[in-house]
């Protein structure tokens, strides 16, 4: 039996594979509890609304659950929070701007 953690969206999984090994071409990529993902993770409106302020700017390191800006959606204002630790990327759009579900709101790396 392997015992393997997998790191999904800044929580830690730990999976136990029994009777199998996977082969050195499909390991799976295991990175140490905290660090940052090197791919760019796009963080998109989850819904229709119009940006009320932008927290953040290009360049700015965020932890997990930092608010990057916020988002009033049918009279209520939602905070947009950071899916993981990383550094801001693009930030496309500017307070007062109309948005449409799935619009990248922030880029991260």
């Amino acid at each position: 039996m392997k015992k393997y953690n997998i790191i999904a969206r800044g929580k830690t999984f730990t999976v136990e594979v029994k009777g199998m090994q996977a082969p050195p071409e499909a390991a799976p990529v295991i990175m140490p509890v905290g660090a940052k993902a090197a791919a760019e993770e796009a963080v998109k409106a989850p819904m229709p609304g119009t940006v009320v302020q932008v927290l953040v700017k290009p360049g700015q390191s965020v932890e997990m659950g930092d608010a990057l800006l916020t988002l009033e959606a049918m009279k209520m204002i939602n905070e947009i929070m950071a899916p993981a630790a990383g550094t801001i990327g693009e930030v496309p759009v500017t307070q007062g701007a109309s948005v449409d579900k799935g619009d990248l709101l922030v880029s991260m790396k």
